[in-house]
């Protein structure tokens, strides 16, 4: 699993991808084109606003979704660009929460196998 960085990769997955949301989580996913950017492995971008909480608050957020995704980085389908949006109730939302979250968008896009 690999991390989104660019600004353009974040838009184009916005632009083009698929989105499902709960109360507490936004995932944005799109399919690679193989021809022009590789189908290798998933890459991932997560967006944590501001808004959502203080910095200790987002990065603790930010740490639990990565490791969500490492643990489950073998169930996922290759060649796909996500991109993971924190709403304000995930700052109070539990480990357990966030994953269920996860696990049940990742599922509804079709990208867990």
């Amino acid at each position: 699993m690999r991390t989104l960085s660019k600004d353009s990769d974040f838009r184009r997955v916005y632009r083009k991808g698929k989105s499902y949301a709960t109360s507490r989580l936004v995932i944005y996913a799109m399919k690679r084109y193989a021809k022009l950017y590789g189908a290798g492995d998933v890459r991932v971008g997560l967006s944590v606003s501001g808004k959502v909480a203080k910095a200790v608050t987002r990065n603790k957020l930010r740490r639990r979704l990565k490791e969500i995704l490492r643990l489950d980085s073998e169930k996922l389908a290759r060649g796909f660009d996500m991109v993971i949006v924190a709403r304000n109730p995930s700052a109070d939302a539990g480990y357990a929460e966030l994953e269920g979250d996860v696990r049940y968008l990742l599922g509804k896009l079709g990208v867990s196998r």
